[in-house]
């Protein structure tokens, strides 16, 4: 029971500690540098995933690298690659709920401002989410712009997108805008790729006209940092391209309820987190100590 005690007090409460400032810190910084401020010059993608999971790796590195050096390996051959194996679990087990928080924080921090007309949203340069009580589009400016990029270990997966957009009637500089995305085997023949990219890009088209712009729920303001914004600010120059890059407003719409933007995201946040500690608990409460690495750390002699 004494080495229990050691587990749950020099390694557990540490890593529990370590993964709570964690969150709260990466959070707190994203709510006051992104969101209030928009100081941060990062792609959405690094904001809400390549930041928060790899900044778990630091925290442990700094804060826990010597506490995991305290559990014993039972092949000595092996007790380095334990140990980094066990970092990184505990680095996930952290990295998991702070990367669901940023799909939550990311929304959530955002209220809904409700505008007479589009040119109005030119007032709220602050603001993401809006509700526009009457609007008008011109589909004689239509334009679409697409792209492509592979994923998974070997590039086995062709990712589409298709960015398309149109005029605000009202104004000069706001423009709707919808993205679609399609996925093809990249094992596939070229010439099938092909016929299957041009018929993705013009069935893109076709239900953007189609589609009933009267059943808009609200508009999501696509950000200057957001990867997106700049896709649909290429769709925009092939119609328009003297169009002023930097002050031009690109609305989303949603055809969903705005209070289930953030979907279940927060209570998977702590659900996640529960998970992770859990199994952490039961891993290092099962864990056996390292007496000699515990006699140098509690005489702070670990280099």
């Amino acid at each position: 029971m004494k080495n229990k005690d050691i587990n749950f007090k020099e390694i557990f409460l540490p890593y529990l500690m370590v993964s709570i400032c964690t969150i709260l810190a990466y959070n707190i910084f994203r709510w006051v540098f992104d969101i209030q401020l928009r100081i941060l010059p990062i792609s959405d993608k690094s904001i809400d995933f390549w930041i928060p999971i790899s900044l778990p790796f630091v925290s442990t590195f700094i804060w826990l690298r010597k506490r995991i050096r305290l559990i014993k390996i039972k092949n000595r051959r092996d007790t380095i690659t334990g140990h980094m194996a066990f970092g990184v679990v505990v680095s996930f087990s952290i990295g998991v709920p702070l990367v669901i928080s940023q799909l939550y924080i990311g929304k959530a921090s955002f209220d809904i401002v409700t505008v007479d007309k589009v040119a109005d949203i030119n007032d709220y340069e602050l603001d993401k989410y809006f509700i526009v009580n009457s609007f008008d589009i011109d589909k004689r400016t239509t334009a679409s712009y697409s792209e492509t990029s592979t994923t998974g270990r070997f590039g086995e997966t062709l990712n589409i997108s298709a960015f398309v957009t149109c005029k605000f009637d009202d104004s000069d500089n706001i423009w709707y805008g919808i993205d679609y995305y399609s996925t093809i085997r990249n094992k596939e023949s070229d010439s099938n790729k092909d016929s299957r990219y041009r018929s993705f890009v013009s069935n893109s088209k076709q239900r953007f006209a189609a589609h009933d712009y009267g059943d808009v729920k609200y508009f999501e303001k696509q950000l200057a940092h957001l990867e997106n914004r700049n896709s649909f600010v290429n769709a925009i120059k092939q119609s328009t391209p003297e169009v002023y890059e930097d002050n031009l407003i690109v609305l989303k719409p949603h055809f969903d309820s705005f209070y289930n933007r953030s979907g279940s995201n927060f209570i998977w946040t702590f659900v996640s987190f529960a998970i992770g500690v859990s199994i952490m608990f039961l891993i290092i409460w099962n864990c056996e100590i390292n007496e000699r690495e515990l006699k140098k750390f509690r005489g702070n002699d670990i280099k």
